[in-house]
């Protein structure tokens, strides 16, 4: 009777163990996972945190864009000189919450889309040139036309364009747009692109390349010399332009310059802000190299265009010593000047601009967002939208 009664005390204490058992498992269960969805709300709160430090400087961008003489843009204004202008960074109890890495005129790039075929070909096949690729020079043609005929240029007999019939697409998911391009990604994309971009069998060319690139005055190395001239000279093969910050070889910021050292845009209307291009743009839209070197030296000695008219330029290139009348150079430069800007592909304005910002929030979370921003007026009021968004593009 006894060992009957033992043995279903036994019985309910085993049961009562595995049902502390199970109960210390549920528990355990559930704080295991409120710790985790606990450390989820703590990464989104940090998160969140650093998205309202990037919309704060985005805020900030936006008053001194608003404020900013809409008439005339140039790299004397405040969002071209940040730093000098305690605008790069803003802290907080002495730690940098949030930085301005990048702020630029996207008006001071050629705009891929609206560039017709002779820039392109000057770019990119440009002729008794080893650096010519006139394959993607046709290729990227047919990429932004509206027809399905491959492209060919008399310069280039034994070259042919490509449009979606072509076998190098059908063996890819994605056929040529036959319109404008959406971003700049889309030049990798085109039939050609390979040998253009990321490789060379020639050493010497792909040293050159690289060169090239790396004498490119990058948006986000803008600077100028400061007051005072700068005496004029003749052009080196390579112009060294006083500039505060090199990229390394094959150091791309954002992945959107040739290795021409051409800074491409799908943003604006097309039109070159001579002002702030660099000195491969102001090329590529046909300046000459003597003229480019004019222009420069005006610039980096404080000077800025006021108005898109050749007269005006050559004027103003007189009045600082950058051009004498009467050199022998000065009907030349003075006839490149007046058919350059006859041209109608310049101006001395923007209205379009990227920004990179890098947030740091308290623990340590860092951030990175690059926008394109848009000014305009609407009904009298100056308006600065946003038309791109990306978030940890670039870290």
């Amino acid at each position: 009777m006894n060992l009957n009664k033992q043995n279903k005390q036994g019985q309910v204490s085993i049961i009562i163990l595995w049902a502390m058992m199970f109960f210390v498992f549920i528990i355990l269960s559930f704080a295991k996972r409120a710790s985790h969805e606990m450390r989820m709300v703590l990464s989104t709160k940090e998160k969140v945190q650093g998205n309202f430090l990037i919309w704060d400087a985005f805020k900030t961008m936006e008053r001194l864009l608003k404020s900013d003489d809409r008439e005339v843009d140039s790299l004397q204004d405040r969002w071209a000189r940040l730093e000098a202008n305690n605008l790069k960074t803003c802290k907080k109890d002495g730690n940098i919450i949030w930085e301005i890495m990048d702020l630029y005129d996207e008006e001071s790039l050629i705009n891929i889309n609206e560039i017709g075929p002779e820039v392109l070909k000057t770019i990119f096949a440009p002729t008794a040139s080893a650096l010519s690729y006139p394959e993607y020079y046709l290729c990227l043609l047919d990429w932004l036309d509206e027809d399905d005929l491959p492209s060919q240029d008399p310069d280039y007999p034994g070259y042919i364009g490509a449009e979606k019939d072509n076998i190098f697409y059908e063996d890819r998911d994605y056929y040529p747009r036959n319109g404008h391009m959406r971003s700049l990604y889309e030049l990798f994309l085109v039939k050609g692109a390979q040998e253009v971009f990321f490789s060379s069998d020639d050493f010497a060319l792909k040293e050159q390349k690289i060169n090239n690139f790396a004498q490119t005055i990058i948006p986000s190395a803008y600077a100028c010399c400061g007051a005072g001239k700068v005496p004029v000279a003749p052009p080196p093969p390579l112009i060294p332009w006083p500039i505060d910050k090199m990229p390394g070889p094959g150091e791309n910021p954002f992945g959107e310059l040739s290795p021409t050292g051409i800074g491409f845009t799908v943003y604006g209307d097309g039109k070159i802000n001579i002002n702030t291009a660099p000195h491969t743009v102001l090329q590529a839209v046909g300046f000459l190299p003597d003229t480019v070197v004019r222009l420069l030296t005006f610039r980096f000695g404080g000077g800025i265009f006021k108005q898109n008219n050749s007269g005006h330029i050559i004027n103003q290139l007189i009045t600082a010593d950058c051009l004498r009348n009467g050199e022998p150079t000065y009907n030349t430069i003075a006839s490149n000047i007046g058919n350059v800007i006859g041209e109608g592909n310049t101006k001395v304005q923007s209205n379009y601009f990227r920004i990179r910002i890098k947030s740091t929030t308290k623990k340590g979370i860092i951030s990175t967002t690059i926008m394109v921003l848009k000014r305009e007026e609407v009904e009298d009021e100056v308006k600065i939208k946003i038309i791109a968004w990306w978030e940890n593009f670039y870290l």
